[in-house]
């Protein structure tokens, strides 16, 4: 329950990207901003959740990480490495 409370965000900020895209589309001027902060929030995010979930484990010594571990923080190491591909992308064409 407490990885799906973490991995929820990054569904909202992909709505918020996905709306902010949309907008831009339809030449609203508040799209760009939408997807800047989206982009921005998903390049931090990621960082702050491993963070914060990596405390406990970091604090408790145990060393072994499970597969579904392991799967939680490859998520959040490719959706960082998206977002700053994806936003380095953008700053090189807009």
């Amino acid at each position: 329950m407490g990885k799906l409370m973490v991995v929820l965000p990054t569904g909202v900020l992909i709505g918020i990207l996905g709306l902010g895209w949309w907008l831009h589309l339809q030449g609203q001027a508040n799209g760009d901003s939408l997807v800047a902060m989206s982009l921005a929030s998903l390049g931090v995010y990621p960082v702050i959740a491993i963070f914060v979930v990596g405390i406990p484990k970091m604090v408790s010594g145990d060393k072994v990480y499970s597969v579904s571990e392991k799967w939680f923080y490859g998520y959040l190491i490719g959706l960082e490495i998206v977002a700053i591909l994806v936003a380095l992308y953008l700053m090189g064409h807009n």
